[in-house]
């Protein structure tokens, strides 16, 4: 039987951003790592966490990598974010065509320097 996570596929599930919670949806199945966002370090997949909740901002369904301790980390990145003074800054930016990297990168930079 294969690791979890070895060969390419990662265990993930699908998550959305419904009624101002994260939620998963479907059931946990290995994915190809492209289409995974995780915060375990792979230059292979889709992204990290930050990006994966931008994207959820924007109304889009997600992959998430369910090793430990992702889904929590996106949980507490949720919270940490809603607390934020300019949380409704990045949810209406997610909402246009700026890059998701490009905008995970500005608020990694704007939170350092106005936590």
């Amino acid at each position: 039987m294969a690791h979890a996570g070895s060969g390419g596929w990662i265990p993930s599930s699908e998550v959305i951003l419904r009624n101002g919670s994260i939620q998963l949806i479907g059931i946990t199945q290995n994915a190809p790592r492209d289409i995974v966002h995780t915060d375990h370090s792979d230059p292979g997949c889709a992204g990290d966490l930050l990006i994966a909740y931008i994207k959820l901002l924007a109304g889009k369904t997600v992959r998430v990598d369910v090793r430990v301790p992702n889904l929590a980390t996106l949980h507490q990145l949720h919270a940490g974010l809603q607390a934020h003074p300019q949380s409704c800054v990045l949810g209406g930016l997610a909402r246009t065509d700026i890059n998701q990297h490009t905008l995970a990168a500005a608020w990694r930079h704007y939170t350092k320097e106005n936590p």
